[in-house]
Parts: structure tokens; C-alpha cells; sequence
């Protein structure tokens, strides 16, 4: 959290409102910042992340005497009464897309390596993070469950570089046990199986776990940015192909 923030203030806050004098800015300042930020692409969530930066810093000022009031105080809640301003309606996959996206992706040559994730990804509704940190302690063959508790991420750190490291649920239901489809549980037999077929010399441990289920052919971790990527090249990929054969 403090390695985004200071991301987030070093890109869109320090060089605008950041060499401001604090008693200086305005509401209606703030208000066109956030607006501004919003025209050039930044969604809700991200001016929510804004906030989250200047509130706590003007609110300080002002129990401090430095200001008389919070130039950000409801501003956001107001923002996001707007007409204009819309959240980003995520849509699921049909089932029928879901099924053409799995046959397709199982019939690539260039893509077939992501057909395990994606079938955890669709059996399972696994965040990203929980599902490239699935280690084979998580799989309870017997019980038919897959454990999920904890989170595999992949940040810049303070000094810059990026990281993989884990953290934990904030609460005891975060922490789950799924039960295992078909398709889910053939397809982790299968990784088993040839778990040792490549990179079984290198062993890769982050915070103390290791043995993770996915790795590339290369020996490295998944990621989700990596994974975002592709899952976005084969969207392309697919959406040509059922263009050409429209045609």
C-alpha cells in the first residue's frame, strides 16, 4: 500500500498540486484536478486512490491550524453522483463464449500453455494472485478441495525493483476451501503427474512457500500483469480468427 501510494503520488499528484502552498488549494482546484485526471483516463477507483493521498494530508493541515478547512472533504461522494461519471460495468463471460474460448485456446499452438490457469480461472473463480500462488500443499486430493489462503503478488518495492512476495486474507473468510470440478481436478493430475518433467533443479522460494503449481517452461512465476497481457493477445487472436471465418 505505501509502495502505490507514493507511486501514485510521484506521477499524478507531486508535480500539479504537490508543489502547491497547502493553504493555497482550493476546493473547486481539486475538484477540476480530479476531473482533469478523470479525462485523461484515470477511472473512480483511481481518484478514489487519489483521495486516499490528499484527504489524510489536508486533514492533518487543518487539525494543525495550517488550513480552515479540508478542500477534499465529500468531494469524491459528489464527484460520483455525476451522470457522466459511470464505474466501468464489468460483463461475464456466457457460458457458451466461455466454452469457445477454452476450445480455442486448447487448438492454439502459440496458447495452449494457458489452458491450466484458465481452467482454474473459470473452475474455480480464483483471483489472480491466489491462483499463481497455489502451492501443492493447497490441493487436498482426499477431501477433493483446493485451499486457498494466501496471495502471490508482484509490485514495485520501495527501492524500485519489482518483487514477488505474499500476504494473507485480512479476515478468517478470505481464507476458503473450493470444491473441485471435473475439468479442475483432471487438469491438476495432469500437472502432478509432470511436475518434475521441467525445473525440478530450480527451486523457487518467496516468504517461505515454494512448490508452486504454475510455472513456465522457463522456471518463473506467473504474474498478472503477464498474465493480462495474454489474455489480451488471445482475445485478439480469437476475435480475428471468428472474423476471417464470418467473412
Amino acid at each position: 500500500t505505501l509502495v502505490s501510494y507514493i507511486f501514485l503520488y510521484n506521477k499524478h499528484i507531486k508535480d500539479e498540486i504537490g508543489r502547491r502552498k497547502i493553504a493555497t488549494v482550493k476546493y473547486s482546484e481539486v475538484k477540476q484536478y480530479y476531473l482533469k485526471k478523470a479525462g485523461e483516463g484515470l477511472g473512480i477507483s483511481s481518484i478514489r486512490n487519489l483521495q486516499n493521498i490528499l484527504g489524510p494530508i489536508f486533514r492533518m493541515a487543518f487539525r494543525d491550524g495550517y488550513i480552515q478547512s479540508n478542500p477534499t472533504d465529500g468531494l469524491v461522494h459528489e464527484l460520483s453522483r455525476r451522470k457522466d461519471w459511470s464505474v466501468k460495468k464489468v460483463e461475464a463471460l456466457t457460458l457458451e463464449q466461455q466454452e469457445k474460448f477454452v476450445e480455442f485456446v486448447a487448438g492454439s499452438y502459440e496458447f495452449r500453455e494457458w489452458l491450466p490457469l484458465i481452467t482454474l480461472f473459470l473452475g474455480c473463480g480464483l483471483r489472480v494472485g491466489e491462483l499463481t500462488g497455489l502451492v501443492w500443499q493447497n490441493v487436498l486430493w482426499e477431501q477433493n478441495l483446493l485451499r486457498v489462503d494466501h496471495t502471490l503478488n508482484y509490485k514495485t518495492a520501495l527501492d524500485g525493483k519489482c518483487q514477488y512476495y505474499i500476504t494473507f486474507p485480512k479476515t478468517q473468510n478470505g481464507a476458503r476451501d473450493i470444491p473441485m470440478l471435473e475439468d479442475v481436478r483432471k487438469t491438476l493430475e495432469t500437472l502432478y503427474e509432470r511436475r518434475d518433467d521441467f525445473n525440478a533443479g530450480s527451486r523457487i522460494m518467496v516468504d517461505g512457500y515454494t512448490d508452486f503449481i504454475f510455472r513456465d517452461l522457463n522456471g518463473r512465476l506467473y504474474n498478472g500483469r503477464r498474465i493480462n497481457q495474454n489474455l489480451f493477445r488471445m482475445q485478439q487472436k480469437y476475435n480475428e480468427q471468428e472474423e476471417a471465418e464470418a467473412k
